[in-house]
């Protein structure tokens, strides 16, 4: 689609960052029932259409692997009861992968991190 195409293009514009990601969705095709009917962290209601599920299948179907692995970040713990840390251990290969054994999916103690994401991001 001409969006995609458009969105795709600009990225590629853009500098490279560093990015940190905790706990990532790394499944390549999106489960559409997560979708349809979510709330914020805040409680907020918001729902997502289909042409916005539609946009996101065809995103997730050109990323077939991340680039610069070595500007990615990624926390993990091992007790996520809703994502397997170890499916997203092969899509994030060669990232600064962290992966605390213990945890649950609302990812406990991450004030623990801060330092280790300061250093990442150079911010001293």
């Amino acid at each position: 689609s001409q969006i995609l195409n458009k969105l795709f293009s600009n990225l590629k514009k853009m500098p490279v960052l560093k990015i940190v990601s905790v706990k990532p969705k790394w499944e390549k095709y999106i489960v559409r029932e997560d979708y349809k009917n979510v709330k914020s962290i805040t409680g907020e209601k918001f729902i997502i259409d289909q042409d916005q599920l539609d946009l996101l299948d065809a995103m997730s179907a050109k990323i077939k692997s991340i680039k610069s692995n070595f500007n990615y970040m990624v926390l993990l713990q091992s007790s996520d009861q809703v994502l397997d840390y170890r499916a997203a251990l092969g899509f994030y290969k060669g990232a600064y992968l962290d992966v605390s054994y213990g945890g649950s999916h609302s990812f406990e103690n991450f004030e623990d991190y801060f330092e280790k994401i300061r250093s990442f991001l150079n911010m001293h």
